[in-house]
C-alpha cells in the first residue's frame, strides 16, 4: 500500500506515509539514487532498513524531489536543497516524511511495544505521567517519547535531556493541538493513530 495519507496538516505543512508492503526490488523502481545512498544501501544488513531508505526515497519522488536533492548535516539531520524544511521517521512497516516551506518541523512514528513501559522513566518526566493510566499507558507513553524526538529533530543539539528538559504540556484532544517546550521554546503538536503506531507532527511556535 504505496500511500497511506496525503493532506495538509494544520502547521502548513504536508504528510506523506508508506506502508512497506512491496519488495525491495518493487521499492527502488524508477529512483534514482545518488552514489552515497547506493552505498549506504548495500551496507545496511536489515531489510527493513533498506525498505525504509528506498520507501522514503519514493515519498520524495512524490514530493517533486530527487535522491541527489536531499542532504544531511553532520549531525544527521536532513534538509533539502530548495530550503524547504524537511523532517524523516521509520519505524516497522512505515516510513513518512513532513515538510514545510514556512516552518521548521518534524515527525516521529512510533510502532506500540511493552518495551516502553520498561524505559519510560529515563525520558518521561513526573509531570507527565499524570497523563498516562496509572503509569502503564502504552499509547500515552509512545505519545511522549515521539513529541521528544520531533522537538530534538528540529533542536538539533546534542546533549539535550529529554527527561528534564523536553516536556509536554498538555495533550491533544480531538481535533486540536497538544503543547510542549524546552527551557527556551515552545512547541505545538499533533498525534495520529495508524493501525498500531502513534505519528507525531510537530512545529516550532
Amino acid at each position: 500500500m504505496p500511500l497511506h495519507r496525503r493532506f495538509e496538516c494544520k502547521n502548513k505543512a504536508e504528510l506523506l506515509v508508506w506502508k512497506l508492503e512491496e519488495t525491495e526490488s518493487e521499492l527502488g523502481k524508477n529512483l534514482q539514487l545518488t552514489r552515497e545512498s547506493e552505498n549506504r544501501l548495500m551496507k545496511m544488513k536489515s531489510e527493513a532498513h533498506r525498505k525504509s531508505l528506498l520507501g522514503i526515497r519514493q515519498l520524495l519522488k512524490i514530493n517533486g524531489y530527487e535522491d541527489d536533492e536531499l542532504f544531511y548535516n553532520h549531525q544527521g539531520k536532513p534538509f533539502l536543497r530548495d530550503g524547504t524544511h524537511i523532517s524523516i521517521s521509520h519505524s516497522g512497516d512505515y516510513c513518512c516524511i513532513l515538510s514545510s516551506s514556512k516552518f521548521e518541523v518534524g515527525v516521529d512514528i512510533e510502532r506500540h511495544q511493552q518495551k516502553i513501559l520498561r524505559i519510560a522513566p529515563r525520558f518521561c518526566h513526573s509531570s507527565e505521567t499524570l497523563h498516562t493510566k496509572h503509569n502503564d499507558d502504552i499509547g500515552a507513553l509512545t505519545l511522549i517519547w515521539g513529541f521528544k524526538e520531533c522537538v530534538y529533530k528540529i533542536l538539533n543539539e546534542k546533549g539535550i535531556s529529554f527527561k528534564e528538559e523536553i516536556r509536554i504540556l498538555s495533550f491533544p484532544e480531538k481535533n486540536s493541538l497538544g503543547t510542549g517546550k524546552t527551557l527556551n521554546s515552545s512547541f505545538a503538536f499533533e498525534h495520529l493513530l495508524i493501525d498500531n503506531y502513534s505519528l507525531v507532527l510537530t512545529h516550532k511556535l
